[in-house]
């Protein structure tokens, strides 16, 4: 995974970046399709906010945006809070995936389409499988149409 590491007004050190790294990094596990990751830090200005340190991630992949932001006193906390909702984000989406394809993990390149049928098909069920059949065929009359 690609990992992005920026900021706004702020410098971001090596040990910083190494602590992201392994953090962001272990979040791969969840999505293997996660082909980037953007980090991003900055401060909030306003004397109000006890919590000024932000972390915002952004992760792509597979057509999937996956977004996450919190605040903290410091900087290494806010990565282990953003880590932890996109934990908890991560497996959301995995178990929507698994639950629309019924149990089986949804690999695009295991997909083949078949040419004039318009119907899709793994790769050994286009050799093998047997030709459909027709189950039920209904007729109805329509009026004409004036």
């Amino acid at each position: 995974m690609d990992i992005t590491v920026s900021s706004r007004h702020l410098a971001v050190s090596d040990e910083l970046r190494q602590y992201v790294d392994e953090k962001i990094g272990k979040l791969s596990k969840f999505r293997g399709g996660m082909d980037r990751a953007e980090v991003h830090f900055f401060e909030e200005r306003n004397p109000r906010i006890s919590e000024k340190e932000r972390c915002e991630v952004t992760m792509h992949g597979q057509g999937h945006v996956v977004r996450a932001r919190c605040a903290a006193f410091d900087q290494f906390a806010a990565v282990d809070l953003v880590a932890e909702k996109l934990e908890q984000q991560l497996h959301k989406l995995k178990s929507r995936i698994v639950a629309r394809y019924n149990g089986k993990e949804h690999r695009p390149a295991s997909i083949v389409h078949t040419v004039g049928e318009g119907v899709e098909a793994t790769a050994q069920e286009a050799v093998v499988g047997p030709p459909p059949k027709v189950v039920k065929q209904k007729l109805f009359e329509m009026p004409a149409m004036s």
